[in-house]
């Protein structure tokens, strides 16, 4: 029976260990690239997210603005409508103010008790 030789061992363990080197630097450089991958991932994600929120944000806004407009036009017919109803209410009101004044003028003051 032979028995192995020490040197032939010794270069047997170191290319194990050199394999075993290799092995654990690619995984690591696999994990590397993974990490890598997966930030890139997770940043497109997070791009793509507030990309959508403006859209949604900007909608809104522009639904708000619409809505708000929308109000103001009400709000001026409302008023539009008020001011003529009271035109119409204060025209012959002024008119006879005007009368009462003017004859107030010509006359004088009526007396009390006369």
């Amino acid at each position: 029976m032979t028995t192995p030789r020490p040197a032939a061992s010794i270069q047997a363990i170191r290319e194990v260990e050199i394999e075993t080197a290799q092995a654990v630097e690619a995984a690591h450089a696999a994990a590397g690239e993974a990490v890598a991958a997966a930030r890139r991932q997770a940043r497109a994600i997070v791009d793509a997210a507030k990309e959508r929120g403006k859209k949604v944000a900007e909608q809104l806004y522009q639904q708000r603005v619409a809505e708000a407009e929308l109000e103001a036009r009400r709000l001026q017919a409302a008023a539009a409508a008020r001011i003529s109803e009271l035109r119409a209410t204060a025209t012959p009101r002024i008119q006879t103010a005007v009368a009462a004044m003017v004859e107030l003028v010509l006359t004088g003051p009526a007396e009390e008790g006369t």
